[in-house]
């Protein structure tokens, strides 16, 4: 028996039962090697390589999705139950934390990549997308959400993680980074309220990797869509550590992108950000 941690405002005891090697255990290929008969058309190996026609019916799909009210089920039969709705969301089973890797054998392991547990249902050319708790997330990962609607299926329901990667690697902030720059707007939009919606000449701001730039910049787009500014903009000033200084070096190398700082070091922790976003 194993003891799990309990999750969240779990107060019972929650125990794992595991069967450890015995006299009664058989080989690794037990299983393949004595079911051999298929549940779905009742034929054996032998009989499905000769081509043997099925002695089992093959079990009809039923209606797809739950009902909206309780007692408000529908008849197989019933001309209102449309076969191409989209599946429910359905709750995914998480990881559950133990205190050591199980032993054995028996057990399968797969990476944890670092991204947001999402599923996605698809139905009539139409996917929506789910966090692991059920909100919709669509409109934040409609690119995905848009090209799972193409796949060549009637109704689907996945299960996986949203991933960005960095240098061939997970990387859950630039998962993050269009969130972070959305949050960065603000400094741009409190800076034109206070200037009475006429922006300054220059901004000179102490940056690490160049969200609050970047931010700022989106945030003057935007008011003037609004029509609250106009087109005149501030010259942008990346003010950084001599250590630490990846988006000055790029400006003054004319590059397009910043290389990584190697050994950065400088005091102000807040802006010691090897690896620049992006330079404006």
């Amino acid at each position: 028996l194993i003891r799990l941690k309990p999750r969240g405002k779990e107060k019972a005891e929650n125990w794992l039962l595991r069967k450890i090697d015995d006299a009664e255990a058989g080989g690794a290929d037990t299983l393949v090697e004595t079911a051999l008969t298929s549940v779905a058309t009742g034929r054996t190996m032998a009989e499905i390589a000769e081509g043997k026609k099925p002695t089992a019916p093959r079990r009809k799909p039923g209606p797809l999705g739950k009902p909206a009210h309780p007692g408000a089920a529908k008849k197989p039969d019933d001309p209102g139950l449309r076969r191409c709705d989209a599946p429910n969301f359905q709750e995914p089973q998480l990881c559950t934390l133990v205190d050591s890797i199980p032993t054995g054998s028996q057990w399968l392991h797969e990476v944890k990549y670092d991204g947001y547990r999402a599923l996605i249902a698809v139905a009539k050319g139409k996917a929506t997308v789910f966090t692991r708790s059920g909100l919709d997330w669509t409109d934040k990962f409609q690119a995905i959400a848009d090209a799972v609607a193409r796949l060549p299926v009637e109704t689907a329901l996945f299960d996986g993680e949203i991933v960005a990667f960095k240098d061939g690697r997970p990387d859950f902030s630039t998962l993050k980074e269009p969130y972070r720059i959305e949050g960065k707007k603000t400094m741009g939009l409190d800076l034109a309220a206070q200037f009475g919606w006429k922006l300054p000449d220059a901004i000179f701001y102490p940056t690490g990797g160049g969200t609050g730039l970047i931010g700022m910049w989106k945030a003057f787009d935007e008011l003037e869509q609004l029509g609250w500014i106009g087109s005149e903009r501030p010259r942008m000033y990346a003010v950084q550590a001599s250590g630490c200084a990846p988006i000055v070096r790029a400006f003054e190398a004319g590059e397009e992108h910043a290389e990584r700082c190697e050994d950065a070091a400088t005091v102000a922790a807040g802006i010691r950000v090897p690896k620049a976003v992006a330079i404006s």
